[in-house]
């Protein structure tokens, strides 16, 4: 397959581009997401129980669904490649991405 002068710059745009979201540490995403959800808590579990919250924590922005993926799909077409941290509201038990 060969590259064209346009798709290696593409490419470098698209490396940066996920260089410059992938800024925050693990431990920042964890300590991040702990505070959002905790702020987030009653309101997610007195209308989402059992689904899927995905918070980006430098945006400070979340998305609920049913569906553990579907939340992370939402994500990710909103926020672009990032880490995410993602909890079932209502089971503190969190995983990160």
């Amino acid at each position: 397959m060969e590259l064209t002068a346009c798709g290696v710059v593409h490419l470098a745009k698209q490396i940066i581009f996920m260089k410059m979201t992938l800024n925050l540490s693990l431990d920042q995403v964890i300590r991040g997401g702990e505070s959002v959800y905790r702020e987030l808590r009653n309101k997610l579990e007195a209308k989402h129980m059992g689904h899927y919250v995905v918070i980006d924590v430098e945006a400070k922005k979340h998305f609920v669904n049913a569906d553990r993926l579907a939340a992370i799909e939402e994500a990710r077409e909103a926020q672009g490649p990032k880490m995410f941290y993602i909890v079932q509201v209502g089971d503190f038990h969190p995983s990160y991405l």
